[in-house]
């Protein structure tokens, strides 16, 4: 290069000098996203405890009961509110959910595993609601412990899952927006089972920020092959929501939960929020007799 003159040697050493770095920042990136990519469902699972509390203590927690103020909100087709009290109640890997509400035309919610049964309450006489309907028919997700996330004493995550008879698979998917938050993606992935579940934990310090489940349902058969072919299948989405994260007897968890029900399909789709507040959670509660008992 000795015949170049020296603004060009300089020009070129710093065009080499910037390809360098780009190419370096490119790895270093690469590296980064791949360490991402590569967390083991093990390591993301123990950070998660961590974030509750102590992880002994937190595998430990038994006999919850919380209870605070709810809030139906009927956002499509329509629109229309109920207001009523919550309560959350938590043994192992028992738990009774209610929402009760003081009117004619919908009775709240009410769902209970005990023992692996599940029993959902009707909102409405011989009819569930939405939400109901798809915690009955999808009892996996009682039965595994995920509804009401660490709110409740059957978390499957504080559990030792590899000790189940029936243990889910985990499987870590990187990372990605849920809601406005950057949250690490755990798949969950039950036995026996058509419904998807994904878990989502906070990026920053691994709080579980909600459960998204995703199930399609095929369209039922019609009368003639034209109209079965304009049917298209249903799609049904729930989510839960976690947030306002607070200090409860040493423990780091939620007191507000929103689950989300929408259905996609023929016709106009649905929309319904419960938001749930909850006022006072307890730990070591002494559980009535009848704490998982609900009438359908």
């Amino acid at each position: 290069m000795s015949s170049i003159p020296p603004s060009i040697k300089r020009v070129l050493w710093l065009s080499l000098a910037a390809a360098l770095s780009v190419a370096l920042s490119a790895v270093l990136w690469t590296h980064k996203a791949d360490a991402k990519e590569k967390m083991e469902p093990e390591e993301l699972i123990q950070r998660h405890l961590n974030s509750i509390g102590e992880e002994s203590a937190v595998r430990q927690r038994n006999n919850i009961w919380a209870e605070g103020t709810g809030r139906l909100e009927i956002v499509s087709p329509g629109e229309g509110t109920a207001e009523g009290v919550v309560q959350l109640v938590s043994r192992d890997g028992d738990l009774r959910y209610s929402f009760a509400v003081a009117r004619a035309d919908y009775n709240g919610e009410g769902a209970v595993v005990e023992d692996g049964k599940v029993t959902v309450a009707y909102a409405t006489p011989g009819e569930r609601s939405f939400l109901g309907e798809f915690l009955f028919s999808q009892k996996v997700v009682l039965q595994e412990g995920l509804f009401g996330g660490v709110l409740s004493a059957a978390w499957p995550l504080a559990d030792d899952l590899e000790a189940r008879k029936n243990a889910p698979k985990l499987k870590y998917q990187g990372s990605k927006k849920f809601g406005n938050t950057k949250a690490h993606v755990l798949r969950y992935e039950p036995r026996r089972t058509s419904v998807k579940i994904t878990l989502y934990f906070d990026e920053e310090n691994f709080t579980h920020l909600g459960t998204e489940y995703e199930l399609r349902v095929p369209a039922p058969p019609s009368a003639t092959p034209t109209d079965t072919a304009r049917l298209r299948d249903s799609r049904i989405h729930v989510i839960e929501y976690f947030s306002d994260f607070k200090e409860v007897d040493g423990f780091y968890l939620p007191t507000q939960w929103k689950v989300e029900h929408n259905l996609f399909g023929n016709g106009p789709g649905t929309l319904w929020q419960w938001i749930h507040r909850f006022e006072r959670i307890v730990h070591g509660a002494e559980l009535p007799a009848n704490a998982f008992a609900i009438s359908e």
